[in-house]
């Protein structure tokens, strides 16, 4: 069964939550301080975990470096 997933129902039962929920923020920390090439802001990696997610998840066509 496939869920058709849209920015509206991303959250439904509060799976997306449960997903950021296990992100490794240290190590998270370490891929974006990587592919950015500065040091990143432990409150910042949050927000873009949260991004880089939600880009995965609704775009199908996504390039991971």
């Amino acid at each position: 069964m496939e869920r058709h997933v849209t920015s509206d129902n991303l959250n439904e039962f509060g799976l997306f939550d449960k997903l950021l929920a296990t992100v490794d923020i240290p190590t998270a920390q370490a891929y974006f301080e990587k592919v950015e090439g500065a040091p990143v802001k432990r409150i910042k990696v949050k927000l873009k975990v949260d991004k880089l997610l939600r880009q995965f998840i609704l775009i199908k066509d996504f390039d991971i470096d």
